[in-house]
């Protein structure tokens, strides 16, 4: 069982959608970019989430071939779209949430704050690599997809959010997660209801 590369695509868009709408929050607050650093910020953010992506895949991974009873593989089909699920319901409950940020102008980005955005994302991302890793996807795959996908909505949210603001947020974040919830209805059909 695994998914084909449109299905990839989705949950890479899905995941970079997430961090579009984090950093055109943070960008809304820019005076001006510094292009040096939005590449250097993008870079860093395509790193962190192939790397989380990554490890949650490995252990996703471990834990599918620790499974020996009888009916794993119902399991194995179950787990990843529950997950699916569970992180669409998350980005659709955050474009539902709409936070009022506070776009008041900063010189720069706080690296800080970056970061510490990152880790939250990470969470999902790991989560996502783990649900991956019952679907015996093959890295080579799916690495690429989210790295490219990630610098390109860094850059994209940047730029976004410095020119209209926070306001996209929302649509990313429900356009994410209806992708999520498309793809673990697919891995239901497919792989549940038709096996």
């Amino acid at each position: 069982m695994t998914l084909d590369w449109l299905e990839f695509l989705m949950v890479g868009v899905a995941l970079s959608l997430d961090v579009f709408g984090a950093i055109a929050c943070e960008s809304a607050k820019l005076a001006r970019i510094n292009k040096p650093r939005m590449i250097m910020i993008a870079l860093l953010v395509a790193g962190w989430q192939t790397g989380a992506l990554f490890v949650g895949r490995y252990f996703g991974v471990l834990l599918k071939s620790l499974d020996i009873r009888p009916n794993a593989d119902r399991a194995e089909r179950l787990i990843p779209a529950a997950v699916f699920i569970l992180l669409g319901i998350r980005m659709l409950w955050k474009a539902k949430k709409e936070a009022q940020i506070e776009e008041v102008r900063q010189e720069k980005v706080a690296y800080l704050k970056i970061i510490k955005m990152l880790g939250g994302i990470t969470l999902y991302t790991l989560l996502t690599g783990f649900g991956i890793g019952f679907l015996e996807s093959r890295l080579t795959i799916v690495l690429p997809i989210i790295a490219g996908l990630s610098v390109v909505m860094t850059v994209v949210g940047f730029v976004v959010g410095y020119l209209y603001g926070a306001a996209l947020k929302t649509k990313a974040y429900l356009i994410g997660g209806l992708l999520l919830l498309a793809v673990s209805a697919d891995i239901v059909v497919r792989y549940i209801i038709g096996a």
